[in-house]
C-alpha cells in the first residue's frame, strides 16, 4: 500500500506507524506512551479472554488486566512485571492479532 502519513506541529513520540509495521529492539527503559500501550493491552486482553482454554491462560489474562491497570496509572515497573508474568502465550496472542507494542514489551519483560 502507498499509505502516506503526515505529522504536523509539535513533537511526536512514535512507536509504530503504517501498514505491516513491526517494532524491534526497543529498550524497556525507552519513553513509551502508556496510554497507547493501555489501549493495546485492552484489545489484547479481550482477545486473550476469548481464547483462554486452560487455567494458565486464565492467569495470563488476569496478568494482562493488571498490566493494563498499571499502564492506566502510569506505573511502568508494574506494567513490565505483569507482562512478564503473562508470558509466552500472551506474546503469541499479541503477535497474532498485530498488537506489536504489547508484543514488544512482553518479549522484553520475559527476557529480564
Amino acid at each position: 500500500m502507498d499509505a502516506k502519513i503526515k505529522f504536523e506541529g509539535g513533537q511526536h513520540n512514535i512507536g509504530v506507524v503504517g501498514d505491516n509495521t513491526q517494532v524491534g529492539n526497543m529498550p524497556v527503559g525507552a519513553t513509551i506512551d502508556l496510554s497507547a500501550l493501555k489501549n493495546e493491552l485492552s484489545r489484547l486482553r479481550a482477545e486473550a479472554r476469548k481464547e483462554a482454554a486452560t487455567p494458565d491462560q486464565d492467569i495470563a489474562v488476569t496478568e494482562l488486566a493488571q498490566a493494563e491497570s498499571a499502564a492506566a496509572s502510569g506505573d511502568k515497573s508494574k506494567v513490565l512485571t505483569h507482562l512478564k508474568a503473562a508470558g509466552a502465550w500472551a506474546f503469541d496472542v499479541a503477535t497474532r492479532i498485530g498488537a506489536t507494542l504489547a508484543a514488544t514489551f512482553i518479549k522484553e519483560a520475559m527476557s529480564k
